[in-house]
């Protein structure tokens, strides 16, 4: 089945953590050095990119994508990885920071618009707390809302997807679970404004994901999805399906369910692993999902689903794997 693959830097990066702040490769590539490194992927449709870390001029990328025959799949909102926004972007108490999150937003909608990328992800990653009484969460909620809402109302021509996370940077964050990132979305109450749902952190989140997915969808919020895996403690960003396979499987069942034909982003970070290889894994786990899940809609599963038969699933579940 065809799918649309896009792809973060990490596998091409010299990805970092807290323990080895210098990184886990020989040495850190340029990043035209990344994009020719991105352009040899196989399976690779187009690249993600941060706005404005990682450009500032649509004009110049498009030309240097052009040279590597890279698409742009999606663009991400750089109110995150900045001292600035360690207290907060859209929901900082500090005004002066809301307002730079907006226009940062509205200016990544139109680097967006410029580009032919109909979606931005807004990761709103700094914006939480970590102790009890910390936050007045009745009017970081509102922030929230009124923010966002702002920054969506500068064009209706390219979508914000909200990516929902439950700690990492903070050690908690306000927009944590997909119920609450559909609640901010309806909030909001636009329609080019939806939820972005990371497989690694729904699980993090101690969700099932395919509900979250389908609870996305009822609501008409499902916009685009990222793959990855983890032991559902951390967002360790794994190779997708090689901890979670049933999880991750019905994760893609209820994508089938719901006609997704957005973007597939992995979204890992291979440290130790051959990262270019580490991707192409991850691009043929995810097209063998999709095959997978997309057999599974053609199969018994809802009768047997509305007969409460889960022995009978599990039995459908392993003659199915055992055919694929």
């Amino acid at each position: 089945m065809g799918i649309k693959v896009t792809s973060g830097f990490a596998p091409f990066s010299n990805v970092v953590d807290r323990f080895l702040p210098g990184g886990y490769r020989e040495r850190s590539l340029t990043f035209e050095e990344q994009l020719q490194m991105a352009a040899k992927a196989e399976g690779l449709d187009s690249i993600g990119l941060d706005y404005p870390m990682q450009f500032d001029d649509p004009v110049k990328l498009q030309a240097l994508l052009d040279k590597y025959g890279l698409g742009l799949g999606v663009l991400e909102m750089g109110i995150y990885g900045e001292r600035k926004w360690r207290l907060g972007s859209f929901a900082a108490n500090d005004p002066a920071i809301r307002r730079e999150a907006i226009e940062v937003v509205k200016r990544g909608m139109d680097a967006a618009a410029a580009l032919g990328v109909g979606e931005v992800l807004l990761w709103p990653g700094q914006d939480g707390y970590e102790y009890p009484f910390q936050a007045n969460h009745d009017r970081a909620w509102g922030y929230l809302v009124d923010g966002i809402g702002e920054a969506a109302q500068h064009r209706s021509d390219v979508r914000i997807g909200i990516e929902y996370k439950a700690k990492e940077p903070r050690t908690r964050c306000f927009v944590d679970t997909a119920a609450k990132a559909v609640l901010l979305c309806e909030a909001i109450g636009l329609p080019h404004v939806g939820v972005t749902v990371d497989l690694g952190h729904s699980l993090a989140a101690g969700e099932n994901p395919g509900q979250a997915v389908a609870l996305c969808n009822r609501y008409k919020r499902l916009f685009m999805v990222h793959v990855n895996d983890n032991y559902g403690d951390w967002d360790s960003d794994l190779l997708v399906g090689q901890v979670n396979l049933w999880l991750s499987l019905e994760f893609f069942y209820w994508l089938q369910k719901a006609g997704y034909d957005d973007w597939f982003v992995m979204d890992f970070f291979p440290y130790r692993e051959n990262g270019p290889a580490a991707l192409e894994q991850c691009i043929r786990n995810t097209r063998r999902m999709v095959d997978m899940a997309a057999r599974l809609t053609r199969s018994p599963l809802e009768e047997l689903q509305a007969a409460d038969d889960p022995v009978a699933i599990s039995e459908l579940l392993w003659q199915q794997m055992i055919k694929f």
